[in-house]
Order: structure tokens, then sequence, then C-alpha cells
């Protein structure tokens, strides 16, 4: 599998969960415009959107296999914000979605996984979804 690949399928995972979860809600792709709508200090529309980021870690040679087989790893964190004032049961419930999706024993295989209680932050509440993930390269 290669880099791409394996971004391609962890963003399927989070596209598919978020469209059921937070239907017409926005998310923010990587190298597209990753700025908030509206002023982060004022009470904004819309009241709930998300941003992902993926940031690749240290990988490993497979010593006993091919010498061309390396394991890769990488993270992706999903900023979820809801408008302060509006509750959090959107959050827990959007964010557990999220995570439970993202969990899903596949290609790329989900490691190390967790749900962040940020708190406030500007006009927003906000939650980070964790996920660690690890795929074979063999090139």
């Amino acid at each position: 599998m290669t880099k791409q690949q394996a971004e391609d399928l962890a963003f399927a995972k989070l596209k598919t969960a978020w469209e059921a979860a937070a239907s017409g809600k926005e998310i923010k792709w990587p190298n597209l415009d990753q700025d908030p709508p509206g002023d982060v200090a004022t009470p904004l529309t819309p009241d709930l959107w998300a941003r992902v980021f993926i940031r690749h870690q240290p990988g490993t040679k497979a010593i006993s296999a091919s010498p061309r087989l390396h394991t890769r790893r990488f993270r992706m964190t999903v900023e979820i914000r809801a408008a302060r004032g509006t509750g959090l049961v959107t959050l827990n419930t959007v964010s557990e979605a999220i995570l439970h999706a993202l969990e899903e024993n596949s290609r790329p295989w989900p490691r190390e996984s967790r749900i962040q209680e940020v708190g406030a932050d500007g006009a927003y509440w906000l939650f980070l979804v964790i996920v660690d993930f690890v795929y074979d390269d063999l090139h």
C-alpha cells in the first residue's frame, strides 16, 4: 500500500462517518482553506464544523521479511468544533461516530485511538479525535 492509498482509505472512513453523523456540516480537508468560518471570537454559523490533519511518523523496515517491506505510521487528527453554548451532546455523538469509524478493523490498521476534550477555544468548544494508523509499504 502506498502513502496516498493509506491516506485515501482513512479519509474515506472519515468522510462516510462525518456524512452520517453531521450531515450537511462542513469539514475542512488538508491543503484547502482550513481557517474557521467567520470570526473565531464571535458566535458563528455554522454551529458545527471540523478540520482534519495527517502527520506521518517514523516507520520501520521489516527485518525478517522482504528487504523492500516497510511498516509506515501516521496520525490522523480530526478537530471537531461546536459553537459555545450549544451543549456537548452533538460533540459527543459526532466524535464517537468518527472514532468508531476510524477504529474499523481494515487497512490502514488503527492502533491507538482516543477522544480528547480540549474545551473552550474562542467561540467554539473543541474535541479532538486522534487515531494512529499503521500500514505496510512494499516497494
